[in-house]
């Protein structure tokens, strides 16, 4: 009879799997600091997460900067202009969050953009996932934003599942030592079904 503490058993399988999802998370965080650092930080997040975590190809370390500087100089003009449009969505929402609560006409826009953010947030986070893979990497960003478009629904449900997270960390700041990773691990199984 096999033994679960075994160096296959399911023990040892998962406890190896958490202690690489705090890895990967302590180095997302870390490389993730200094904001223009994001758009090579997330690619390098997917392929250590699909790779050394899932797939346990690999270390995690090795990986993750490998793939972090593979992608630093190819994402860093598309992420400017993806902060950019975030900051401008913020302060929009901001603006018209308090049109809403003053009874201004204009605060009418507050849901509309609401919704507008939450899909630039999903389009973020699938860019990143696009460059990771071959076939997909060589995508303009207009074929990007159509195809997030065509799958709003995932493109949604991926937005929002960060945002949830976000709030949990917000309240339980512990789950920042292992949160990012194992996130980002259910975004590698939903992605991969979303694309099928």
């Amino acid at each position: 009879m096999k033994n679960v503490f075994d160096q296959d058993g399911a023990v040892v399988k998962y406890g190896n799997m958490v202690v690489n999802l705090f890895f990967v998370s302590i180095l997302w965080l870390i490389t993730s600091v200094p904001l223009i650092t994001i758009g090579a930080s997330l690619p390098a997040m997917y392929d250590t997460v699909y790779l050394a975590v899932r797939k346990e190809k690999g270390y995690v370390a090795k990986t993750y900067f490998s793939t972090f500087y593979k992608y630093f100089k190819s994402t860093f003009k598309i992420w400017l202009l993806q902060i950019c449009v975030l900051g401008v969505l913020g302060i929009d929402l901001w603006y018209f969050r308090r049109a809403m609560i003053a009874g201004r006409t204009e605060g009418m826009f507050f849901i509309p953009m609401l919704l507008v953010s939450v899909f630039a947030v999903g389009w973020v986070l699938l860019h990143a996932y696009f460059q990771t893979d071959e076939d997909m990497s060589k995508m303009k960003v207009k074929e990007e934003l159509v195809l997030c478009a065509g799958k709003m629904h995932w493109t949604f449900g991926i937005a929002l599942l960060f945002l949830g997270a976000g709030v949990l960390i917000y309240i339980v700041p512990v789950l920042l030592l292992i949160g990012p990773g194992a996130l980002f691990l259910g975004f590698d199984a939903a992605l991969e079904r979303m694309l099928i």
